[in-house]
Formats: structure tokens, sequence, C-alpha cells
């Protein structure tokens, strides 16, 4: 790992001095905070329309233009780019995307989410 060309956020989420630490990086945290969104009735896709069996798939980096993740001290801001389906409270689908994503990162990290900010990118139609 010393050896990559790349420097990349890493966070240290578990240690025990006898058998050494697990660290999880940005783009890890991102693809939970994505899928966990995904996840959410009346969310169609995320902001480049990546669609939740797709997102798992992505290559490293892929899915920067519709989801960020800030980590300091253990916390995390997540900004995530949606695209809802018609037909649905924009208010209720956000509030319930929100709870997921902070939900998921601490059940998977340990860490708690300060905010997760979301941009609707778009309305969708629902595939019958």
């Amino acid at each position: 790992m010393e050896n990559e060309k790349e420097v990349r956020n890493q966070h240290v989420i578990h240690e025990v001095e006898e058998s050494g630490q697990v660290m999880v990086e940005d783009d890890v945290i991102a693809v939970i905070a994505a899928l966990a969104a995904a996840d959410v009735e009346g969310v169609d896709s995320l902001g480049d329309n990546y669609k939740r069996d797709k997102i798992a798939k992505l290559g490293r980096g892929a899915l920067k233009k519709c989801v960020k993740v800030d980590v300091k001290d253990e916390t995390v801001k997540v900004y995530l780019g949606i695209n809802i389906c018609f037909g649905y409270s924009i208010p209720k689908v956000t509030a319930k995307v929100q709870e997921h994503v902070a939900d998921a990162i601490e059940m998977m990290t340990g860490y708690s989410t300060s905010r997760v900010n979301i941009k609707i990118c778009g309305v969708s139609m629902k595939e019958e």
C-alpha cells in the first residue's frame, strides 16, 4: 500500500494493538452513502443516473460527481446528488435518505455523520 502513487484519504476505523488496524478510504464511505441513498423508495438514481446495481461496480472515483465525503475526527459530512422519482415528496424522500445514509455509515464504520447535504439533480419517471 505504501508504494501507491496516488495519495488517498484513509481513516482508521478499528485498531487493536495485538492484531493491527482496519482502515477505510473516502471512496469506500462514498459507496456506502451512495448505496444507502439508492435504497430509499423515491430515489431513482444518483446524479449521473447511477442506479443501485451499478454503484458498487463503479471504478474508483466514478462517483465523485455525485457523492463527496469529508471525514474529520471520526465525523463524516456527506454531499449527495440524487434523481427523485416523479410523484414523490422531495422533503419526505430526502429526510429518509439523510437518515438512511447516516445509519449506514455509522453501522459500517462506527463514524458519526454530522450532515447529509442533498442536491436534487433531476426528476425521473418511474419505470413500469
